[in-house]
């Protein structure tokens, strides 16, 4: 089982689709990667060996937008590379997805400093009316306190 799931990774699938396509369930997934992480065979070796065919799965993505992102090479049909660098973002997106942690820490810093402002700027009933208008926003706190995203 270990090989056949893989044989799969290495053409690039994620892990849960990998072991899903070789009838492994998500909840036997999670528990062997649990069971792996703390050294407990097989499943130390499946993680391992699900690491590294990985790798080479990413690796092969990686090498064919390479190869594709650079028109005129010999022997190279040239595709859709911006394709397969988007399922390497999927892939592995702690790798190649641009990140946007910080554009949510921005959106949230300002969020949170309206409220601050018109907590001191605003008559108390005017901030409370405001919030009361913020709190039909199923995003928005009825207190408040603070504007979580």
């Amino acid at each position: 089982m270990i090989e056949a799931v893989c044989v799969q990774l290495r053409t690039g699938k994620p892990l849960p689709l990998a072991a899903a396509i070789e009838g492994v369930t998500a909840s036997d997934l999670s528990r062997w990667q649990q069971w792996g992480a703390t050294g407990q065979e097989p499943y130390a070796t499946f993680c391992e060996e699900v690491a590294r065919a990985q790798a080479v799965g990413l690796g092969a993505l990686f090498d064919e937008v390479r190869l594709e992102s650079k028109p005129g090479f010999e022997g190279c049909e040239v595709r859709d590379w911006k394709a397969r660098v988007r399922l390497m973002e999927s892939v592995s997106p702690e790798m190649f997805a641009p990140s946007t942690t910080v554009i949510v820490k921005a959106q949230h810093d300002a969020s949170q400093a309206v409220i601050v402002v018109a907590r001191r700027v605003l008559p108390p009933e005017h901030f409370a009316a405001l919030m009361a208008a913020l709190s039909e926003d199923d995003d928005a706190p009825a207190d408040g306190a603070e504007v979580q995203h």
